[in-house]
């Protein structure tokens, strides 16, 4: 619902009751929850305290999943503080774990969080690379809420490596999914995204019409 400060409340009262229970797995928890709500509100520092305490219990519960779940998420925070190596090694971490628990959709999820990257270093070609891993791993799954999002990305990522054209079939197989299960978010994602195709191309009223689409 949005309501983060509400929601961390209620999640420092429940560490408060895992932590005098002793209950490992309910502390992790709350740790990496709170580290979310933290990512949400800016506050970088406090949302890496928080995940650096999950992964240290996971560690120590060789508790696989769950480090590789928050390996990803400290590899987020350092994505958004712009240290970009930092988030790297972070998702690498995260992938090769996830490829060792054979997670298909762990590991099509730190190709999508590698590509990402790579396309905010501007590196466009590794970054198509990446999320095309990703697509064929999903493909393989039936995974249709991914794959969208996977057409999304490799063609935000050639929008802005040029291949304007290219860019926009891969928005139009986005939208075609994601209207098919009624991801309303993510149609208006790529709705932007399209828009952006038709103003490189100066068809404003094309660019217009996606802006005013219904759904």
């Amino acid at each position: 619902m949005g309501e983060f400060k509400k929601a961390t409340v209620a999640t420092k009262q429940s560490l408060k009751f895992h932590e005098a229970l002793a209950d490992e797995k309910g502390i992790s928890a709350c740790n990496n929850n709170l580290g979310l709500f933290y990512t949400e509100f800016g506050k970088y520092d406090k949302a890496l305290y928080y995940y650096n305490n999950s992964l240290k219990i996971d560690l120590g519960k060789n508790d696989e999943p769950g480090v590789a779940t928050t390996l990803s998420n400290i590899g987020m925070v350092y994505q958004l503080l712009g240290n970009y190596s930092k988030s790297l090694e972070y998702y690498q971490k995260s992938f090769e774990l996830e490829k060792r628990l054979k997670n298909d959709e762990g590991i099509g999820q730190s190709l999508i969080n590698i590509g990402a990257l790579y396309e905010d270093n501007k590196l466009y070609e590794k970054a198509i690379k990446a999320y095309e891993q990703a697509l064929k791993i999903f493909v393989k799954d039936t995974a249709l809420y991914y794959i969208a999002h996977c057409y999304n990305n490799i063609g935000a990522a050639l929008l802005d490596f040029g291949e304007i054209e290219h860019a926009r079939t891969y928005f139009q197989k986005a939208l075609a999914l994601r209207k098919q299960f009624s991801d309303n978010a993510g149609f208006a994602t790529t709705l932007r995204n399209l828009s952006h195709y038709y103003e490189l191309k100066n068809e404003e009223d094309s660019a217009l019409d996606c802006f005013s689409n219904p759904f």
